[in-house]
């Protein structure tokens, strides 16, 4: 085996550019074993591989170059044992996140599904949901829903939302006698939220879990056929929370959403 070896062959060997080599020595991560006076060139010892190799090995953890330094200098198997275990646990938290946006992600693919079925809209059918929370603000006489919106916006982006992980849905309460009347008229308009909200903030309401009757429909358009509800609630009370979740597929023009109607059954009982 050969005792030195040029900064080209050693990077060769080790599988690493010339740059890094230098890269290394600048950090101070490993020296050449001589340098050429006259030439400058520099010379690497074959013990020197191993290093190389183990530093490509450590950086494959995620673990910064600052770090590998340290490492190599202290030369105990204890200190990189605890570069390891805070790697590991840095991994792991990064592992927590990138599931909590696949799950994300495939919440907003069910969004989209959902508007995207546009066939049976009007047809009643029963539904079984979990408790959920949003952050919801009243609507003020003459509102617009925009204008709401905007409000809502203040709200999570205060610092009392600044950690809460939301989805992108508008949803909104809205009073039976003006749905059968075909008109969208919402008295309350909020956004879901997902993770770390303050549940006690006066700002975010619960939406109780249970069976909702459901049905969709364009009811921003009166695109909907109200005589099977009718038929439904017939000698019944009239549900006293109804939810109407929007299903936006069409970037341009929102008015013609889908939305997704839930009103609340265990709120509904003999007239």
């Amino acid at each position: 085996m050969k005792e030195l070896y040029t900064i080209g062959e050693m990077a060769l060997i080790c599988g690493v550019s010339v740059q890094t080599l230098r890269y290394y020595s600048t950090l101070g991560l490993i020296d050449p074993k001589m340098v050429d006076t006259k030439t400058g060139y520099r010379y690497y010892s074959s013990s020197s591989i191993q290093l190389i190799d183990r530093i490509k090995y450590l950086q494959k953890f995620g673990i910064s170059l600052a770090d590998i330094k340290e490492i190599i200098n202290d030369g105990n198997a204890e200190t990189i044992l605890s570069y390891l275990y805070r790697q590991k646990a840095a991994t792991y938290e990064e592992l927590r996140k990138t599931e909590n946006t696949i799950q994300e992600i495939d919440w907003y693919i069910d969004y989209f599904d959902l508007a995207k079925e546009d066939k049976l809209l009007s047809i009643p059918y029963k539904k079984k949901i979990g408790k959920r929370y949003a952050v919801m603000v009243s609507l003020l006489p003459g509102e617009s829903t925009r204008d709401a919106y905007i409000r809502l916006l203040d709200i999570r982006n205060s610092s009392e939302f600044a950690d809460t992980v939301y989805r992108f849905q508008f949803t909104y309460l809205i009073d039976f006698p003006s749905l059968l009347e075909k008109k969208f008229v919402p008295n309350t308009a909020g956004l879901f939220l997902s993770k770390n909200f303050p549940k006690n903030s006066p700002h975010v309401r619960e939406l109780p879990g249970g069976d909702y009757l459901c049905f969709r429909g364009r009811i921003r358009t009166g695109g909907w056929d109200a005589e099977h509800i009718l038929r439904l609630f017939d000698g019944l009370t009239a549900p006293q929370m109804i939810i109407a979740n929007e299903h936006e597929y069409n970037f341009v023009n929102y008015e013609d959403s889908i939305f997704e109607v839930q009103m609340f059954l265990e709120q509904v009982g003999r007239n």
